[in-house]
């Protein structure tokens, strides 16, 4: 295709906003620091496992190859992200193409590369990147086995299935929603494929390593993530607001509008007359909002945790604009929601660099002044004549790691069951002088002194941030342990 055949057709500027997108996204993530979450994970990925505590292993997976190949800075960590983000591209638009037409999968790229979420989770390594991808691949390939009718797509299903488990434990949410589209009358007939079946034992195949590692270590990482209702609150209103309010905002707000007026015309046209298209799309993205819907009465729902239902919102909300009869009438509602869109991700890029409001807690300060912070805090270890640093929280422990890597070790003393998958403090660490340093409001003195008989308060360090007033961290010299300092949980 030329390149005017390519412009007139309505890619030409979809690529060329990519293009300039992906530009920013590289920039960005090689200017800026991790955040808390970005440097643990690259901390997995530092010492490779079957799985982890907190997730499955698709995370790290995906950082070590980078750091291993350009060490461990903030764009070998985000380098999977942003190359993901440009499979999932394709993969959308594919799948709004199956599901609907080329003009719909053209507004569906669109309002997708407008929504805050996506935007950041486009530079922001974390599982739910991969957790995203392969949901989307998934969905993708169930519509080409609606398209075609060619049983061996239950094969890629279940590929992707399993990539997805491997990613995070929402995508198993997923598996619910595939057995929705499966009940429907006109998908009964698959439940006597052979395919769909070794779909179902590819997919366990795949999973294996998270099963294989949890058994090893007494289902720890199961009993973390699918006991978070046995320890809700009460129920009540309090987090609902806020979950909506979420999702209202980081679609991009007039974008979120639109899915939410193009799922309710799918589900009225579903009334009327079954459709397997608007079905799987249906499908695909009810469990999950429904669950969550239903944890917000209990406790915070976490925004990312509804991450790979954004692609889903993209096509409904692009779905609405083609009901739209009147072409300049569809136009103005693609423009105004996808530049409300744009406006909302330049703020949230900019306002990372230098603030546009201040914000007592800014999430984005964690991504400025360790480098510096680290070097004052391995310079005063010296002088100590410690030998290792000491943390109680992960996300001082794992910034400082990542921060200090090849020059000193940390250690978290505490929560243990986080470092399942790294060698163990070895008994002359245990017995060696160490600098605590934690956040003001995690230190915790107390517990310092239940693990060492000498415990020596040095002056307060503080770590810079142009968002937020100087971030004061705790410091004491650690000697003389009371047996294995390691063994608190």
């Amino acid at each position: 295709m030329t390149s005017t055949k390519l412009l007139r057709s309505g890619w030409g500027p979809i690529i060329l906003a990519v293009v300039v997108l992906s530009a920013i996204r590289i920039a960005f993530a090689g200017l800026s620091g991790l955040v808390d979450d970005e440097a643990y994970y690259a901390t997995w990925a530092l010492n490779p496992a079957l799985s982890y505590y907190d997730h499955p292993p698709m995370v790290a997976w995906l950082i070590t190859p980078w750091i291993l190949l350009f060490d461990v800075n903030s764009l070998s960590v985000r380098a999977p992200a942003i190359l993901i983000s440009l499979i999932g591209l394709l993969v959308v638009a594919r799948t709004a193409f199956l599901l609907f037409s080329e003009e719909i999968a053209q507004r569906t790229i669109w309002f997708f590369l407008a929504m805050p979420m996506i935007a950041v989770g486009s530079i922001i390594m974390t599982p739910d990147v991969p957790s995203v991808l392969f949901s989307g691949l998934t969905l993708w390939a169930l519509a080409e086995l609606n398209r075609s009718h060619n049983a061996n797509w239950w094969l890629l299903v279940g590929v992707f299935a399993g990539l997805g488990f491997l990613s995070k434990y929402t995508n198993l949410f997923l598996g619910i929603s595939i057995l929705l589209w499966l009940f429907a009358r006109d998908n009964r007939k698959w439940f006597a494929s052979a395919q769909l079946w070794l779909g179902g034992f590819i997919a366990a195949l795949i999973s294996s390593p998270v099963l294989i590692w949890n058994y090893q270590n007494n289902w720890v990482s199961f009993y973390k993530q699918f006991g978070r209702m046995s320890t809700a609150e009460k129920f009540g209103l309090s987090y609902f607001g806020e979950f909506i309010g979420g999702l209202f905002v980081l679609s991009g707000v007039l974008i979120f509008l639109l899915a939410l007026y193009g799922f309710y015309l799918i589900v009225r046209d579903l009334a009327k007359n079954f459709n397997n298209q608007k079905w799987l799309l249906s499908a695909s993205l009810i469990p999950l909002v429904l669950y969550f819907f239903y944890h917000s009465m209990f406790g915070r729902v976490q925004q990312n945790w509804l991450a790979p239902i954004y692609p889903q919102l993209a096509m409904f909300a692009a779905y609405a604009v083609s009901q739209i009869l009147d072409e300049a009438k569809k136009r103005k509602a693609q423009m105004f929601a996808t530049g409300l869109g744009f406006v909302m991700i330049a703020g949230i890029f900019t306002h990372a660099f230098s603030p546009i409001i201040r914000l007592r807690n800014d999430p984005t300060s964690q991504m400025h002044g360790w480098t510096d912070f680290s070097a004052s805090v391995n310079k005063l270890r010296l002088e100590q004549g410690a030998e290792w640093i000491a943390t109680s929280s992960f996300a001082t422990n794992a910034q400082l790691a990542i921060a200090s890597h090849k020059k000193a070790s940390v250690y978290q003393l505490n929560e243990r069951l986080r470092y399942l998958h790294a060698p163990a403090p070895s008994a002359l660490v245990q017995t060696q002088k160490a600098l605590y340093v934690e956040l003001d409001r995690r230190a915790r003195q107390e517990f310092l002194t239940k693990q060492y008989s000498t415990v020596e308060e040095l002056p307060p360090l503080l770590r810079h941030s142009t968002l937020v007033a100087p971030i004061k961290y705790r410091v004491f010299l650690l000697s003389n342990p009371r047996g294995n300092p390691f063994t608190a949980r």
